[in-house]
């Protein structure tokens, strides 16, 4: 399957999509190829709802044009046997492109996320922020890029990692420059439910499942920031399906 999205100079668009399977198991891979012009913001929101045996492998390229801007949010929250994501993202002058992922990986699951920005114009900007939570024998490799090409630009990477039990959870954030007026910076983390957290809200009636339910649902929602509000909707109804697919949910 093959998306192609074209916008113009001075416009203003917001997509949301879904990509669902209707079969138990199989496998699936589209392309996303978008363009935007000058002066202008294009937002979209991707969930994914897959079935446990459906192998997926999904592409995006795009270039954003002068004083433009492209935010895009990804959710993946229901089983699948693998998953290969791939973002390649070319900025030009004073442009800014965010991407956020919030995922989740259940048993036995593979999932590889690959994300590049590449700031090649003056005062051109980049952000990535990625949440996984990952479940007992799930897999979870992300490679998290920012590359600059030109001066009084500036990008940042966030990718925090939550494990469950014995699950695997690689991360491999990278800056690279080739000149010397840019400012590049990131952080990574990985760890498990504190228990102090569950401690507090055990403590303030809840029980551990839905205490553990919480604080997963509250992780995941953090790489949502900035999400305008008329999409928040569909992201609130993907992670209600936590609840029929998550660990303990």
């Amino acid at each position: 399957m093959i998306n192609v999205v074209n916008i113009g100079d001075n416009a203003e668009a917001f997509i949301a999509k879904g990509c669902a399977a209707i079969v138990p198991e199989g496998a699936h891979s589209a392309i996303t190829l978008f363009r935007i012009g000058k002066n202008s913001r294009l937002t979209s929101l991707m969930i994914h709802n897959w079935a446990p045996y459906v192998s997926v492998g999904s592409k995006t390229i795009g270039v954003v044009g002068e004083n433009s801007t492209y935010s895009y949010y990804y959710v993946k929250l229901s089983p699948v046997r693998a998953l290969g994501l791939s973002t390649s993202i070319k900025a030009y002058r004073n442009s800014q492109v965010d991407v956020h992922e919030a995922t989740y990986v259940h048993r036995n699951t593979n999932v590889n996320s690959s994300i590049e920005i590449e700031l090649n114009g003056e005062r051109a900007g980049g952000l990535i922020t990625t949440r996984g939570v990952v479940e007992e024998n799930g897999n979870m490799n992300t490679r998290l890029m920012i590359k600059s090409n030109a001066n009084k630009t500036r990008g940042h990477i966030e990718c925090n990692g939550l494990v469950l039990g014995k699950g695997t959870y690689r991360t491999e954030p990278i800056l690279e420059t080739k000149v010397d007026d840019t400012f590049l910076t990131h952080e990574a983390s990985i760890g498990k439910i504190s228990s102090e957290q569950l401690f507090y809200l055990q403590s303030r009636g809840l029980s551990e499942e839905e205490a553990t339910k919480m604080i997963i649902l509250g992780f995941l929602a953090s790489s949502m920031h900035g999400l305008p509000e008329s999409m928040r909707k569909y992201v609130e109804l993907a992670l209600k399906q936590l609840s029929r697919y998550g660990k303990g949910l």
